[in-house]
């Protein structure tokens, strides 16, 4: 990119001449109540104010037609996990709106936060390039010779001085020669430019910062001359030219433009509210070289100038932003935005509308691919993210680059003092895999005089006290008890942290009943060829299981860098853990550790050969009636996290810890294996609590350790009442507690506490069991 830093300004006449320099505020008169409507009504947020802000508006020409056809479900081109995670990344960084269009046909479009196909949204600097399609909209009418001819030829208030050489080429580009420092005093240059009320003076008072050609500055000076060229030009107002060469040609529905003042001229610069469908069939337009639906809109030749690189920067073309020059910051008013466009643009082709807060409307015309995202600003939003996930799905051979994951979970990770438990839509938890449910019919209820507030008080006041957002008591056949927070219900799906583990152990055992995994005693170098010839290579898959491989375990240390927050946030989950070195001969000693359950699910993709989403799917989810889950990646087509980040919804949970109640066996059909079942809550030599990724109630562990490298510890104070009771047990006191002899199942989610005692909610809620039992 020819970045030209200034040249001294000796002779403000080679730069200005006539031009006023000085400002003044707008008298407050009736001419310019529009600019002093939107001064004194600040917005809270002055780059996004609401629609009620945007006085006047004025409706664009319209004719509303047929949008472009829908795949079928099951039947897109673009794979649809690819569809899911761009969904999911969409809502992550605060979006409202996705649509994926692949070779003319729509392949997703999905709506968040409230809204829906119907939703306006304010454009904002997609408009410029709505304002240089227009252009090109005269240029293919006959009504411009050349976008190479003086601005001044329509322009004459720029003849005499600088100005008079400036071209369209240059005005399309950002490089017009304008740069307006920001400022919120009304006298300023800026506030009449954004905020004014007479489009025609603010160009003709235009003042040059530097020589025409020579910079690239990101500024709206050049949008307002463009619009006032294409009046000149074409002898109509702004307005109606660009609903009737752009709008009605393209069927697009009613939209509104902001004007400078009632009655006044439009502002091309920014801010078109209309609905998300109307962009994307402005840019299918543009993919298809100026055509919509067979009808010629804009020329060929047009088209193709819009996405060559200009001469002052080669990440810009006529206002539209370049994506194969992803190396230079793209630059506004005198200062880099690297818009975090921090890998390069695997489609050397891509290019794209860019609005504030995210809007993006990426085009990739080498594979007829439209993406659009609508949305509100967030620290999350990475401009090549959805360009490089959707058009690595549509290549596998290609790879794109997700280092600069680890860096975006770091920087967006919640705060520390925040609960524990995640939403799936939080950035950390990017991307995620759907694990397809069955036909799930709910667990049968029961309302009785056993389990209720008053039986269940004391439970109950521990289970608010650590702000739980879910609990539920499952006896003797139905769903007893069932208790959620405020904003939170049967449907809430969230981060039930290391319970995951105990669901790999039951797949574990599923993979061996299938002969994926020949045996327990299987070194695990028949399928981490990484270990190969390694000692590590000898440890067993039992010995993984029950968490005494004898690798180290990584001291819990979240600050960057550090081998924990790599393994926790990076884009390959499996690299911390394979590093790990052995501290101990395996078999000898308990050392829990999240890497060796991550180890654990790439053994489980690389012995069955499927995904591990889709095996848990087959093998345990649809089975047990269960509805969607998703397991969160460690980057788009990755592996699943294995140790954690298994988000399922509340009952389904409970589903889980009946496998440990009834033997496997789900309705009357064996699920998993009895013996599996048994052998998973047997306790390991390495630890009396402890079996195949599920921890065990007894014998009593007065502060229940995790291993050498924590002073971690959970306490029980008493011992468990239900001495057969197994516990998945997740960080924060994320818990299913499940006992065989009292025929009971309780569930508890909620924010992370770390003053839970293990044995108070399940030792009270067996107390009230047995009372009810024995008054039978």
């Amino acid at each position: 990119m020819r970045v030209h830093r200034l040249a001294p300004l000796t002779g403000l006449a080679l730069l200005m001449a006539g031009a006023a320099l000085a400002q003044t505020a707008p008298p407050r008169d009736a001419r310019n109540a529009s600019f002093w409507q939107r001064v004194d009504l600040p917005p809270a947020d002055r780059m996004l104010p609401p629609k009620d802000w945007y006085k006047p508006l004025a409706p664009l020409a319209s004719q509303p037609g047929p949008f472009l056809p829908a795949a079928q479900p099951g039947k897109t081109t673009v794979p649809a996990q690819a569809l899911d995670e761009a969904a999911q990344y969409v809502q992550a960084s605060n979006g409202q709106a996705l649509i994926v269009i692949h070779k003319g046909v729509v392949q997703a479009e999905r709506y968040f936060g409230g809204t829906d196909a119907s939703t306006q949204f304010s454009s904002h600097s997609f408009a410029k390039t709505l304002a240089a399609a227009s252009l090109g909209a005269a240029v293919t009418d006959g009504k411009i010779a050349s976008v190479d001819l003086p601005a001044s030829r329509w322009l004459p208030e720029w003849r005499g001085d600088a100005r008079e050489a400036i071209t369209l080429r240059q005005l399309l580009t950002m490089s017009g020669g304008f740069r307006t420092a920001p400022s919120t005093d009304p006298a300023s240059r800026y506030m009449q430019l954004h905020y004014g009320s007479d489009v025609e003076e603010i160009v003709r008072t235009a003042p040059l910062a530097y020589p025409p050609g020579t910079d690239f500055a990101y500024d709206n000076e050049n949008l307002q001359a463009l619009g006032l060229v294409i009046e000149r030009a074409t002898g109509t107002p702004y307005l109606d030219y660009v609903g009737q060469r752009l709008w009605k040609p393209l069927g697009a529905s009613g939209a509104e433009l902001l004007m400078d003042r009632e009655g006044g001229r439009a502002m091309p610069y920014c801010c078109a509210w209309s609905v998300p469908r109307d962009w994307a069939r402005v840019g299918q337009m543009l993919l298809d070289g100026g055509t919509w639906r067979g009808q010629r809109i804009l020329s060929e030749a047009f088209v193709q100038e819009m996405r060559k690189p200009s001469a002052a920067n080669a990440s810009f073309g006529f206002q539209l932003a370049l994506g194969s020059a992803w190396l230079e910051p793209r630059l506004y008013r005198a200062s880099a935005a690297q818009k975090a466009s921090l890998v390069p643009a695997l489609a050397p082709d891509l290019f794209y509308l860019s609005g504030a807060g995210g809007l993006q409307l990426a085009l990739i015309p080498s594979e007829q691919l439209l993406i659009l995202r609508v949305g509100k600003p967030s620290p999350a939003w990475r401009d090549q993210a959805l360009p490089n996930l959707l058009y690595a799905a549509l290549h596998p051979e290609r790879h794109a680059d997700w280092g600069w994951l680890y860096d975006w979970r770091m920087a967006n990770r919640p705060d520390p003092r925040s609960p524990s438990l995640l939403d799936l839509d939080q950035p950390q938890q990017w991307p995620a895999e759907r694990v397809a449910g069955g036909a799930a019919t709910p667990l049968p209820r029961r309302v009785s005089a056993c389990l209720n507030d008053t039986t269940l008080a004391p439970a109950l006041a521990e289970i608010q006290r650590v702000k739980s957002y879910s609990f539920l008591v499952w006896r003797d056949g139905a769903v007893e008890y069932e208790y959620y927070a405020s904003g939170f219900g049967p449907d809430t799906r969230a981060e039930p942290a290391s319970m995951h583990k105990s669901v790999l152990g039951l797949l574990v055992g599923q993979a061996i009943a299938d002969g994926a995994i020949p045996s327990l005693q299987t070194p695990v170098s028949r399928w981490l060829k990484e270990w190969a010839g390694d000692p590590r290579g000898a440890i067993t898959v039992e010995q993984m299981l029950q968490m005494a491989s004898g690798l180290a375990p990584l001291h819990f240390d979240l600050t960057p860098g550090s081998a924990y927050s790599r393994a926790l946030y990076g884009a390959d989950s499996t690299a911390v853990p394979l590093a790990a070195t052995l501290a101990d001969a395996p078999g000898s000693r308990f050392n829990y550790a999240s890497g060796i359950s991550q180890l654990l699910g790439l053994i489980i993709e690389r012995a069955t050969g499927k995904r591990y989403a889709d095996y848990l799917s087959k093998r345990l989810w649809q089975p047990l009636g269960a509805q969607d889950a998703y397991v969160t990646l460690d980057h788009p087509g990755g592996l699943a996290r294995t140790s954690s980040a298994l988000f399922a919804r509340p009952e389904d949970w409970v589903r889980l810890g009946l496998l440990f109640v009834q033997q496997g066996r789900v309705d009357g059909r064996q699920v998993v294996d009895a013996r599996w079942v048994k052998a998973m809550a047997t306790p390991s030599p390495a630890n009396p609590n402890y079996g195949y990724q599920l921890w065990i109630a007894s014998p009593h562990a007065p502060q229940r350790a995790y291993n050498s490298a924590t002073k971690a510890t959970v306490p029980a104070k008493a011992p468990f009442l239900a001495s057969d009771m197994v516990l998945f047990d997740g960080s924060g006191a994320q818990r299913v507690y499940a006992s065989p002899a009292e025929n009971l199942v309780i569930v508890r989610l909620g924010a992370g506490t770390f003053d839970w005692d293990d044995s108070l909610v399940p030792n009270l809620v067996t107390t009230v069991a047995r009372q009810c039992r024995d008054a039978r």
